[in-house]
């Protein structure tokens, strides 16, 4: 692809070398030059001959006549000059143009590092199909491009996962759960720990799901960067969020 298959782009590009860009601008303005002189000359003999103009046919007429088409001749012929020299400027520009363009550097048509793979095993211990299925599809998308949504989706999961928890344990009256308790994620991670259920090792780690689970739900969209180092910390965060959801999971099923 060369310069003149891009959008918006000048008749003569800006890193042809100077000298070369004067040169182009010169033949330019001589091609307008000799049009604009091949048809003023042209018009004002024509207009001339015909101010002049004898209706008696005559050798004076004739002559007149032939003197009229030899000059008209002349003056289209610089007309003719000047449209074949716009013609070599515009193939000189082509030309100059996809020779000069900047060739992409040998860096930029390497292959990005191949991302590597997150693994979390302990994914299987989910007795559910259908929650199993989800964690893997949130899963899917930790890479580079949808890390940001594959957080979403664990911490939508840890929330609702949590949640249903905490509504079992007040069915069958396992612990004090207050349907405040279930309103807000801060309210069932107070519960929680006011209850003292050992979901974590620490109990400051369910404020940390808490915090990224609000990023990714209302916090603005990331860019590269950011979701690049997102993608760095991946494996501990979703493995948090992962842990926390097989426990929960475990307790829940333990209820039953």
């Amino acid at each position: 692809m060369g310069y003149y298959s891009q959008r918006n782009r000048k008749l003569i590009p800006d890193y042809l070398p100077r000298s070369l860009r004067v040169i182009i601008y010169w033949v330019f303005g001589l091609a307008v030059l000799l049009i604009l002189v091949g048809f003023i000359g042209f018009f004002g003999s024509i207009s001339k001959t015909f101010l002049n103009f004898d209706l008696t046919l005559n050798e004076n007429f004739f002559g007149t006549l032939v003197n009229t088409i030899k000059t008209g001749a002349i003056f289209w012929g610089i007309i003719l000059s000047g449209f074949i020299l716009w013609f070599v400027a515009i193939l000189a520009v082509i030309v100059t143009a996809n020779l000069y363009y900047p060739k992409p550097s040998s860096t930029s048509r390497k292959r990005p590092p191949k991302e590597h793979r997150l693994y979390f095993p302990k994914i299987q211990e989910v007795q559910d199909p259908n929650l199993r299925q989800s964690l893997i599809a949130a899963v899917k998308n930790l890479n580079i491009e949808n890390v940001d949504m594959g957080m979403f989706y664990l911490g939508k999961i840890f929330e609702q996962e949590l949640k249903l928890f905490l509504t079992k344990a007040q069915q069958v009256n396992a612990f004090p759960v207050s349907n405040k308790d279930l309103e807000r994620l801060s309210f069932m991670i107070d519960c929680i720990e006011k209850n003292k259920i050992d979901i974590v090792s620490e109990k400051h780690l369910l404020t940390f799901l808490r915090q990224e689970r609000n990023e990714r739900a209302h916090g603005q969209i990331p860019d590269f960067e950011t979701r690049k180092k997102m993608f760095q910390q991946a494996q501990f965060t979703a493995g948090l969020y992962i842990e926390s959801i097989v426990e929960i999971h475990k307790r829940k099923r333990a209820l039953s």
